[in-house]
Parts: structure tokens; C-alpha cells; sequence
């Protein structure tokens, strides 16, 4: 038999093959073109966001503010770690327009964590677009070309009943139909390993953002805890060098070892000409306070007195260590207005506590009438 004679013509086969067979196979052809263009952009897409995320750390890790990141990072909109940034930047500055120590002691940093997880979910959407595609493709391409077989084995089986009992007759629909199977795994194939690449680096991105995310919380906190000096939260000032200002926040719990130590005292109702309208309670402990102590007087309209001299707020505890030391104490005695918040003496309070002053008496009025 002549070598040329059972030698196929893959080629004429399939532009003679049946046209179930030929739809399956054009099927299966544009799949794979699909897959191919899905796999050439994500590579692209991909490489290009671990770039700008690399360009994103090292920025943020050498900038001193907030405001730095964000004018420095202004063209990386693909890097995931800027995504996140924004979000929790954005919930910070939201923040600046309430109470933010309140909030803080309320509810922590809930808010921006909740941000950063949306911001990590945009970034995830952008990862993970078109690799469904890819899964897809991955999963019904062998199918779709076993159905190409089923089907030309079907219609050599429809030969053999005709009377074409020879191999001769029957090659020509077994090999449309093996061609459908090679086909269909072609289109398959490359688009299953690209999928387990892309999810496998999407997921090492996944484990950076979440890094990031708590780098960016902790750099928060510490902005937060870094001054001991400040209650007010964060700054709406001209500080174009900062985001946000240095921020002392109290725990609770340290108020209320502040006021365990706090022993109550009397003293007459008039101080070296400071009038003061003081709470009043049952006789405790007398005490009459004289020049050898050390008095600090806060009135209703918020005015610092040492003793009888007036003072600001930034030079009390500069000028009440230097009383200390004259006077060879360590107890201060806090006067503080009848009509004064509690939150304003509390803070007063722990303010002198972050300065080093611990030992603090609070003043008050005998209450003549007092029952208790």
C-alpha cells in the first residue's frame, strides 16, 4: 500500500468533517485565543501593580507624613497598597470633623480598620477580574472537546453501518474526533496553570496588604500616643509638614488609677486673692494650705493659677517642678471651679500625671450642712 495513500491530511479532514464537529472546533479555537489574550494582559496588569506597590513601600516608609505619601504617590493608581492608603486616610480625615478622642476611647481604630478592608477588597476586585474567564475556559474546554469526540466517533459509527466495514472508512471520523480532544485540552491547559499562577501571586499580594494594613494602623496609634501633651485630638492647623498631630490619648483605665490615688482635702474658700467657687463635701482630712505648698488653681473660664500667679497651660509642668524643688515637695494641690466639667479636670489631671506628677490632692469645701 502507497505510504501517501493512508498518510491524512489533518487539514482536509477538518474542512470535511462534519459541521457539529467544525462548530466545537472553532469553539475551542477562540477559547484559547481568549485565554491567551486573558493571560498576556494579566501578566502585564500584574507585573505592573507589584511594581507600583514597591514604589508605593518605599515611599511610605521614608516619608515623614501622610500628606508626603499622598503628593508623592499621586501616579501609582494601581498599586493595592495605595488603594488601601486612601481608604484609611480618608476615614482619618472624616475623623478630624468629630470628637476624635472620644471616638478613640469609644471605638479604637474600627473605623479605619473597616477601610483598609474595603480599600483591600477594590484591590482584590482588580487582581481577580478576568481570571473567572480563565476557570471557566480551564474547566469546559476538555468537555467541550470530548463532546467534539463523542460526537465524530458517532458519526464514523454511522459509516460503519452503511457497509464501509473498512479502516479505510472509519479513520477519517476517529481523527476529527481525537482532533476535537487535542484541541479542546489545548485551550485548557494553558488556561489552568496561568489561573493557579495569578490566584498563587494574588494571594502573596493579599498577605502584603494585610501587613500593610496593620504597618498603617500601628503608625497610627503611635501618632496618636506619641505626644503626652495634647488632648484636642487631631489638628486642623496649618501644619503642612504633618497629616495629623502629635496626640497623647489616656486610657480609661490610667483616669481611673489617677483618681485612685487622689486623697480629698479642705481649705478655706479664698486662696492669695483667687476666687474660686470649689465643690463642697464632708470634712475629710483639714489641711490649710500655705506659701510651702504648691497650689494650682484652674478657674471656670479656664485661667492657670500658680499660687496667686497666673501661668499657661504649656508652663505647668515646668513651673510646678521647679515649686517641687523649692519647696522640697511632691504633692500638688488642685483647686479646681465648682462649675468646671469633670472632663476638663480629668484631663488636667492626667495631663500632670504625663508630666511625671503623680501625688495630687484635690481641693475642696467643707460642706457645713453635709450629712453624709
Amino acid at each position: 500500500m502507497d505510504q501517501s495513500s493512508i498518510q491524512m491530511d489533518y487539514l482536509h479532514i477538518l474542512m470535511n468533517s462534519d459541521i457539529i464537529v467544525q462548530a466545537i472546533l472553532l469553539l475551542l479555537i477562540f477559547l484559547s485565543v481568549l485565554s491567551w489574550a486573558i493571560i498576556i494582559k494579566k501578566r502585564k496588569s500584574i507585573k505592573e501593580i507589584n511594581k507600583q506597590n514597591d514604589e508605593f513601600l518605599k515611599v511610605y516608609s521614608e516619608s515623614a507624613s501622610f500628606k508626603d505619601i499622598i503628593n508623592k504617590t499621586q501616579e501609582l493608581s494601581l498599586s493595592s497598597f495605595k488603594t488601601m492608603f486612601v481608604e484609611g486616610h480618608n476615614e482619618i480625615e472624616k475623623l478630624k470633623e468629630l470628637d476624635f478622642l472620644k471616638h478613640f476611647d469609644r471605638f479604637g481604630l474600627e473605623g479605619v480598620e473597616r477601610s483598609l478592608k474595603k480599600g483591600m477588597n477594590d484591590s482584590n476586585l482588580r487582581l481577580d477580574s478576568l481570571l473567572s474567564i480563565l476557570a471557566s475556559v480551564g474547566s469546559i474546554s476538555p468537555f467541550i472537546g470530548l463532546l467534539g469526540t463523542v460526537w465524530g466517533i458517532i458519526h464514523s459509527f454511522a459509516g460503519l453501518a452503511k457497509g464501509g466495514g473498512t479502516l479505510e472508512a472509519v479513520a477519517p471520523g476517529i481523527a476529527e474526533a481525537l482532533i476535537a480532544t487535542a484541541v479542546g485540552l489545548f485551550a485548557a491547559i494553558p488556561a489552568v496553570w496561568f489561573f493557579n499562577y495569578f490566584s498563587n501571586s494574588n494571594s502573596q499580594v493579599n498577605k502584603k496588604m494585610e501587613s500593610f494594613a496593620q504597618s498603617f494602623l500601628n503608625r497610627v496609634e503611635h501618632t496618636l500616643s506619641s505626644s503626652k501633651s495634647r488632648f484636642m485630638g487631631f489638628s486642623s492647623g496649618n501644619n503642612n509638614n504633618k497629616v495629623f498631630s502629635e496626640i497623647n490619648v489616656t486610657p480609661l483605665v490610667d483616669v481611673m488609677l489617677v483618681l485612685l490615688i487622689i486623697f480629698m482635702i479642705t481649705a478655706p474658700l479664698m486662696l492669695n486673692g483667687i476666687r474660686l467657687e470649689l465643690p463642697k463635701t464632708k470634712e475629710v482630712n483639714r489641711v490649710n494650705l500655705s506659701t510651702q505648698q504648691v497650689v494650682l488653681s484652674l478657674t471656670k473660664s479656664g485661667e492657670f493659677y500658680l499660687g496667686k500667679d497666673p501661668i499657661t497651660k504649656d508652663t505647668i509642668i515646668e513651673l510646678v517642678n521647679d515649686k517641687f524643688k523649692e519647696t522640697n515637695t511632691s504633692v500638688l494641690f488642685l483647686r479646681a471651679d465648682y462649675e468646671l466639667s469633670y472632663g476638663k479636670v480629668a484631663k488636667l489631671m492626667s495631663f500632670l500625671k504625663s508630666g511625671g506628677i503623680n501625688s495630687i490632692a484635690l481641693v475642696t469645701e467643707v460642706d457645713e450642712k453635709s450629712k453624709l
